[in-house]
């Protein structure tokens, strides 16, 4: 059974419509959804200030980014190409994990039991900042995880980090 399908603004502006999230809809409560919440691109959103401020550890952070900017495009080329199913990140988590080993961090695998989860730590002088992310790059099965695709194109699964090879008709995701 295929119907028309709706989008988030659609789905969002009918269950305002329904009085289901009308406390939620306001800018106070999320501004995100207030202004998906609308057709019009920006109405009555105003981005919050004063959130990051200019320092000098900010100035640091935004010349490394710069500085290393092929490597992090890179590394999400990567791990978008590897288009690993949950708890099997195994390129991708060893890829990222490596990235950071060469920026100066500690890595340390098995992170509250799940061997594709890890610990990366730097550490420079004493009472610095301390800064976590989740990393969440698991593809979803059945969907099409191949750049530029319009249409249903589901890649293949395999999940052995040791094959020996990686193009078509190999497992890699792509068909033969």
């Amino acid at each position: 059974m295929s119907g028309p399908t709706l989008s988030r603004r659609r789905i969002m502006q009918l269950l305002g419509a329904a009085g289901v999230t009308a406390a939620a809809m306001t800018a106070e409560a999320d501004p995100a959804m207030a202004a998906a919440a609308d057709d019009s691109p920006a109405a009555g959103y105003r981005a919050p200030t004063g959130l990051a401020q200019d320092s000098p550890a900010k100035a640091s952070a935004l010349a490394w980014i710069t500085a290393n900017a092929d490597q992090v495009t890179g590394l999400n080329s990567e791990i978008w190409e590897n288009s690993e199913l949950s708890l099997r990140e195994w390129k991708s988590s060893l890829a990222e994990a490596a990235f950071l080993e060469k920026a100066g961090f500690r890595v340390e695998f098995g992170t509250a039991g799940f061997p594709t989860a890890f610990t990366a730590t730097f550490t420079s002088g004493s009472g610095g900042p301390v800064l976590g992310f989740s990393g969440e790059y698991d593809a979803l099965p059945g969907l099409s995880q191949n750049k530029g695709v319009g249409h249903h194109d589901p890649r293949e699964y395999v999940h052995d980090p040791f094959a020996p090879s990686y193009g078509p008709g190999h497992g890699c995701g792509h068909s033969a």
